[in-house]
């Protein structure tokens, strides 16, 4: 069977939609799709905003966003290595309705890396669609609540452009 190479939007067939793109420059545009999101950091970080919270999502960790949340990311790290995993359907759980970011195990990463070889396909070969869907079921046992990190955001907006600014600067040494 032909594959075809694209990019994901809610207008897809598939139940699945792998994306994997090393060194990505940050898109931080908000949006929200239909799809569950499943996101991994390979390399780097990434900040998602998400209903008025900052997620903080660093290396070898992974965040789950439940459909149709608005969101955003961004990221000053020099190497962004994400990986995300979009699914059509979840199961009734209410793990799949939540917000969740954890450690990936290492049987996660190796899934995760197994599955960039789908990346970008557009039909949905029967070995992705059990494979994925082993990883999806799989994750709420996957899921450690303790390694959260979400940043509170900032009430007076005159401070955002401080915090901003801070952000942008931390690495330079100051003499």
């Amino acid at each position: 069977m032909k594959q075809i190479i694209g990019e994901y939007s809610d207008h897809m067939t598939t139940n699945t939609y792998v994306w994997y793109e090393k060194n990505r420059k940050n898109a931080d545009e908000v949006h929200s799709h239909d799809y569950f999101q499943l996101n991994y950091v390979e390399e780097g970080y990434q900040y998602f905003y998400i209903e008025q919270k900052i997620y903080l999502v660093p290396q070898n960790q992974v965040i789950w966003i439940p459909a149709n949340k608005l969101h955003r990311t961004t990221s000053e790290a020099k190497t962004v290595n994400p990986m995300l995993i979009l699914f059509k359907e979840v199961f009734k759980e209410d793990f799949y309705n939540d917000i969740h970011v954890f450690v990936a195990p290492p049987i996660l990463k190796e899934m995760m890396l197994y599955a960039s070889k789908w990346n970008k396909f557009l039909v949905e070969e029967e070995e992705q669609k059990i494979f994925l869907n082993s990883m999806l079921y799989s994750l709420p046992h996957f899921c450690d609540e303790n390694h959260n990190l979400e940043l509170p955001v900032l009430v007076d907006r005159r401070l955002i452009p401080v915090s901003e600014y801070i952000h942008s600067h931390y690495t330079q040494i100051l003499i």
